[in-house]
């Protein structure tokens, strides 16, 4: 393939990345050679890889951090789903399946009062503090109610119980 010498460089690599996509796709002996020969670099320089990499985020860390800021506060925006998905997954293990399925086997609705109603918020997941095994999903006004008697199904109970005197039929 040539060249002509007054082509920019961005037509030059666009016309070399097309080339060398074709040439890939009908030489795949050229992909297996490179990928082992990739594979064989970075098995035999993995210190000097990471020592490399170790670099640049040093030198870059200001420009990465707002990178990662700026796709953060943009993933937040176009795709909540996504970020309240990896939320769940890193606070409770739970991945977005096994989510939903909770969900499903609690009929749709809030563990405890039993209403569709999440708020505005979505369901919470509620779990035990001291073993941080997941209990169940939880609408915002149970969740906190949980969270205001300190998990302490006694002092639930007595709560109940002094409601239920209160309580005019």
């Amino acid at each position: 393939m040539s060249y002509n010498i007054n082509m920019n460089s961005i037509e030059v690599t666009a016309k070399h990345t097309a080339y060398m996509k074709l040439y890939r796709a009908s030489h795949p002996e050229y992909v297996e050679k490179s990928l082992k020969r990739g594979k064989v670099y970075q098995a035999t320089h993995q210190e000097k890889i990471r020592s490399r990499h170790k670099e640049y985020r040093l030198a870059h860390k200001e420009e990465i951090k707002a990178q990662r800021s700026a796709h953060m506060k943009w993933l937040r925006s176009e795709h909540p789903e996504i970020v309240k998905a990896r939320e769940i997954k890193s606070r409770y293990g739970l991945t977005k399946v096994e989510f939903n399925y909770l969900l499903s086997k609690q009929g749709g609705v809030c563990a405890v009062c039993k209403k569709p109603n999440w708020n505005g918020r979505g369901p919470m997941v509620d779990h035990d503090h001291k073993s941080g095994k997941v209990r169940g999903l939880l609408c915002v006004k149970c969740n906190v109610a949980i969270g205001m008697v300190d998990d302490d199904a006694k002092i639930a109970r007595d709560l109940a119980n002094y409601l239920a005197t209160w309580t005019e039929e």
